[in-house]
């Protein structure tokens, strides 16, 4: 594994680029005091199933991505997300993995 799947961080910030192509969906991420992120998603055809398309989530839009560091440090770059929300409108995906308990 590339990432500390033991840790989990928020990462928050303006999409600056969003690339939607296998093997995995990439968001790349300004936040407000930590410079650029890299965000690695999972794949187009898991996303379709899920009802994300290529327009869900754009250039601009504030996100606040769950997943796991990476193991380097310098990378900046988070994987294995569980979950991404958009405050602005309420959207929000989840891995489809992670259930929420009531």
């Amino acid at each position: 594994m590339f990432y500390l799947t033991d840790h989990r961080v928020t990462l928050k910030g303006r999409v600056s680029q969003v690339s939607f192509a296998n093997p995995h969906v990439m968001l790349t991420i300004e936040t407000a005091k930590s410079g650029t992120w890299q965000a690695e998603w999972t794949n187009v055809e898991s996303l379709a199933r899920q009802g994300v398309q290529q327009e869900t989530v754009k250039t601009g839009d504030f996100l606040e991505i769950e997943g796991s560091p990476s193991r380097n440090p310098e990378s900046r770059v988070v994987s294995a997300l569980s979950e991404i929300r958009r405050p602005a409108d309420g959207w929000r995906w989840v891995h489809p993995d992670v259930r929420t308990i009531e």
